[in-house]
């Protein structure tokens, strides 16, 4: 997996999803992980799963966590992942 691409397309992912803002990013709480098959820029097919959570306390804030691999053995050893905590005041770009 070439590390450089899959971090722009997780930071990529993260991005769009925060678009979604705060209260449609709390009802994804205990349901199934976003899943995406995005094309790298190094030709290789990328999957990304993003999750969401209540970071400290229900209504709190929610945690996003997602983790991206091209199917290669590495991401079953070292994955590659990253998180965000998003504010109940967060409101998505209009």
């Amino acid at each position: 997996m070439n590390r450089a691409v899959a971090e722009a397309l997780l930071e990529q992912e993260l991005t769009a999803a925060l678009e979604m803002g705060y209260e449609q990013l709390g009802r994804l709480i205990g349901s199934d992980p976003i899943l995406k098959v995005v094309p790298g820029s190094d030709g290789k097919l990328y999957v990304v799963e993003i999750s969401a959570y209540w970071d400290a306390r229900e209504n709190g804030p929610v945690r996003l966590t997602a983790v991206i691999d091209d199917g290669g053995l590495r991401a079953l050893i070292i994955p590659l992942t990253a998180d965000c905590v998003v504010d109940p005041s967060w409101k998505a770009p209009a």
